[in-house]
């Protein structure tokens, strides 16, 4: 039938970077790194000098956070790893968050190269402002997301891409707004 055969059809119809309007910093981010991953592949470029592993997109709901994480993969030319802080904490119990946070890293470190997607990273807590209350939950929290994520930078491959609906204090990350601000 007429279905079966466009589904057999392999897609042609890739979206890259290069095509995007609209995404002002993310976008040169992205065509930079597309140009050291070239050059990494190539050898020409080792990974510690691959400057762009990493980047927190802010924006407002529906402003393309995620469709520019996608984009950038088929850019890249490397599986993308979605997942959502949302996603880890609908496990049961604090060692089921942490579980599920350890297994998307892992994920991505075995699939490497790869864009590990992160949503709603506002949803981490600052631990400037936790309360007494839930200190020793969130101290758990914060801590393990910032070993897997020095460990996932330091693994040649993976990219790691952050996206929040307010901006945050992230030290030494890039972030790059997206729609206005």
């Amino acid at each position: 039938s007429a279905l079966l055969a466009r589904e057999m059809i392999p897609s042609t119809n890739v979206v890259l970077l290069k095509d995007l309007a609209g995404y002002g910093e993310a976008k040169e981010w992205g065509l930079e790194l597309a140009q050291d991953i070239d050059q990494w592949r190539n050898g020409a470029l080792k990974w510690d000098d691959v400057d762009h592993r990493a980047v927190v997109l802010c924006g407002a709901p529906g402003t393309g956070k995620t469709s520019f994480a996608k984009v950038l993969a088929n850019t890249l030319r490397v599986p993308l790893i979605p997942t959502s802080v949302a996603e880890w904490h609908g496990r049961s119990h604090l060692s089921g968050t942490i579980k599920r946070m350890e297994e998307v890293f892992g994920q991505a470190l075995a699939q490497a190269p790869c864009v590990l997607f992160v949503d709603e990273l506002d949803s981490i807590a600052n631990r400037n402002t936790l309360d007494d209350r839930y200190v020793e939950y969130w101290t758990q929290i914060i801590n393990r997301m910032l070993e897997l994520v020095t460990e996932a930078l330091g693994k040649e491959g993976v990219i790691l891409v952050g996206a929040t609906n307010h901006a945050i204090p992230i030290h030494r990350r890039r972030h790059c707004q997206i729609g206005p601000r």
